[in-house]
């Protein structure tokens, strides 16, 4: 039998924890809504299609308007035997998938990284609405990346293994994507900070406030919610066992995390994008395992469970746009999204218990598993804080802050940050 009474109190916290992390991102995605969608006019590729599927619904015709041509569903045909085939076979093994993987190649030599062949409906779709700049910066920074790490490989040069499974190909392209990616936080901020001093006026002074009725909720609640989320956060994780000073840097880095994820969907379309490292590693590669007592390294372990909700989160910023499109206001939008937030993840909580003890839990997924390892790991053999991959952070960041630069300086500089 299934014990809910003792899970009752845990997941009470657990879902409590997690409904208060999607409420900074909705805020978070408030503040930053305008900058994004009217100053810097990003084009958010994701949402066409699903916009495309709103018009027309108006006529008395039994199918919208992007549905009524042979095209679509030519097209639409080829994905869903594609994809409803390859599901027969979890089935059963008498279907056998379809041969849409190819194998392993090396470009540059042996030692280069490798690079799968697949063809994947999904990937043709979202890079169909992608700028083309984007997608040809994705290309170049790949070869760039295995021109790079095939010459470590030939010199045998090593910072160590990656950290965690969610990292990039080793530590150094993991900590050097990852100094690229704060200063490409950074920098949108900064150039935010116009917009963002105007946020925290209106907040601390709504009377002054224009433009608030066009967002899910006012500056004010965006600006307390996001504080008040944050302050939850390390508390509650405190609470767990983890000390204060291994919860600031996690929640920093988590936040930039997200932050940086929303940015890069909104503006190139790549629908299943993750940060190049998680803020479990960074935290405690940056502090070094010996400053940190077991209790710490525990509580870290379990806040893995909100890194899955990174990339999720980061597709709020596409409902703040989204309720542009909404003819009366946009703030019913937000209690249709926190109602199918509770719903969803209520259900999944129970679904998963109950799943993981009738069929066994390690059977769903061994990622906890190898999470578990890795903490006991760190706890008998800890390590002080690793310079090496901090060296590399600092190498990724200088060398974006030079990209950054060009890009905004040179009109014609083809690579885009995002690649």
């Amino acid at each position: 039998e299934i014990p809910w009474g003792v899970w009752a109190v845990p997941m009470l916290w657990w879902v409590l924890l997690f409904g208060v992390l999607a409420f900074s991102a909705m805020c978070i995605s408030v503040i930053l809504r305008k900058q994004w969608v009217e100053n810097e006019r990003l084009r958010f590729p994701i949402l066409e299609p699903v916009l495309a599927m709103t018009e027309g619904w108006e006529s008395d015709r039994p199918w919208p308007e992007f549905a009524r041509g042979r095209l679509f569903w030519i097209g639409g045909s080829v994905a869903f035997v594609y994809i409803f085939w390859n599901s027969l076979s979890w089935i059963s093994p008498i279907f056998p998938k379809l041969p849409v993987r190819g194998r392993l190649f090396s470009f540059f030599g042996r030692d280069t990284p490798g690079m799968f062949t697949y063809v994947d409906p999904f990937t043709f779709s979202f890079s169909y609405f992608a700028n083309l700049e984007i997608l040809f910066s994705v290309w170049f920074f790949f070869a760039a990346f295995m021109v790079e790490f095939g010459t470590f490989n030939r010199l045998g040069y090593s910072i160590g293994r990656r950290g965690d499974r969610a990292g990039s190909y080793d530590a150094a392209s993991s900590w050097q994507s990852l100094g690229a990616f704060c200063v490409f936080v950074l920098f949108g901020l900064w150039m935010a900070r116009r917009h963002l001093k105007d946020v925290v006026k209106q907040a601390w002074r709504p009377a002054t406030g224009k433009g608030e009725d066009r967002e899910l909720v006012s500056y004010r609640t965006a600006v307390f919610g996001v504080v008040v989320g944050l302050v939850f956060t390390i508390v509650w994780l405190n609470r767990a066992g983890m000390d204060y000073q291994l919860a600031l840097p996690l929640v920093g880095m988590m936040l930039i995390l997200y932050i940086g994820v929303a940015r890069i969907i909104a503006e190139a379309g790549l629908l299943y994008v993750s940060g190049p490292m998680t803020a479990q590693t960074f935290s405690v590669y940056l502090l070094g395992a010996k400053s940190v007592s077991p209790s710490s390294l525990v509580a870290l372990q379990f806040s893995y469970l909100t890194n899955s909700g990174v990339s999720s989160l980061g597709r709020m910023a596409h409902i703040t746009k989204a309720s542009e499109s909404i003819r009366d206001s946009g703030r019913r939008l937000f209690g249709a999204v926190a109602l199918a937030f509770l719903v969803t993840t209520c259900f999944m909580t129970f679904l998963t218990l109950y799943v993981g003890y009738t069929q066994g839990a390690e059977n769903c997924s061994r990622w906890t598993v190898h999470t578990i390892l890795d903490t006991v790991s760190k706890i008998k053999d800890p390590f002080v804080t690793d310079w090496k991959r901090i060296r590399f952070f600092w190498i990724g960041a200088a060398v974006m802050a030079g990209l950054m630069l060009l890009r905004y300086r040179l009109p014609w500089w083809p690579l885009h940050p995002v690649g």
